[in-house]
């Protein structure tokens, strides 16, 4: 099966979402505040060749400190299969894949943030490590007077099942529509057991109340394999 010769789309770390109230919602490098809470939840459309996938996924972060983050990834995603109503019946039976994690930040300058984090594999699948390694470095500025961000990010397994081969790198610049509004891209690579995998993502975000914002994203991968995506989200902050 296609699935089969192209191991590691399924556990590909893109990571992409990012919102700014001056300072991002999805912390990443940026430190998200002692007390304070983020929640994010997903579902996601693939299909390529003919195939569809689809998956559920939810992200957590609360700060422990002005330095210090936790937090969780939980994904739950199908194989690829023929059919909508095979795709979506096969969510039911699909493994459960993510991390929790540790992440401590700093400054390089006062508008260059970053943070390193752990993280410890809570997944179903071996396809996956249980522990890895993570950092982020984040720059703040401004577009034709709007608030502006980029963001580099890494990741690779130090222990487990692809502790060989498991890495994967993305970068991110956005910047503020509207004081409601955000617009972002994002290109990331992957390898997960010799497979390289490049997706470039455009996603936007818009306010439905001070805690609540509405999400879309589409994804393309580029080289051999193509596949395209959409997905819908809400984020919520305490």
């Amino acid at each position: 099966m296609l699935v089969r010769m192209r191991q590691g789309l399924g556990g590909l770390a893109i990571g992409i979402a990012l919102m700014l109230s001056g300072f991002p919602l999805l912390a990443g490098p940026w430190p998200r505040g002692a007390g304070e809470g983020f929640l994010s939840s997903e579902i996601v459309s693939d299909r390529a060749y003919g195939m569809g996938r689809i998956a559920h996924r939810h992200y957590l972060e609360y700060g422990l400190s002005d330095q210090t983050t936790i937090g969780a990834k939980l994904e739950q995603q199908t194989d690829w299969t023929h059919g909508r109503g095979r795709t979506t019946s096969a969510l039911m039976k699909a493994s459960l894949q993510g991390h929790l994690y540790w992440r401590r930040h700093g400054l390089v300058a006062p508008r260059i943030p970053y943070a390193v984090e752990l993280q410890l594999g809570i997944n179903e699948s071996r396809f996956t490590d249980q522990l890895r390694l993570a950092a982020h470095l984040g720059r703040e500025f401004e577009i034709l007077e709007r608030n502006a961000w980029a963001r580099l990010g890494g990741s690779l397994g130090i222990a487990g099942a692809l502790r060989d081969g498991s890495q994967d790198v993305s970068a991110q610049l956005g910047f503020a529509l509207r004081a409601d509004s955000l617009a972002w891209a994002a290109y990331s690579v992957s390898r997960i057991e010799g497979t390289i995998t490049r997706r470039v993502t455009v996603s936007g975000a818009h306010d439905l109340s001070e805690r609540f914002s509405l999400t879309l994203a589409r994804s393309l991968t580029l080289g051999d394999w193509r596949e395209r995506g959409w997905s819908l989200g809400l984020w919520t902050h305490f």
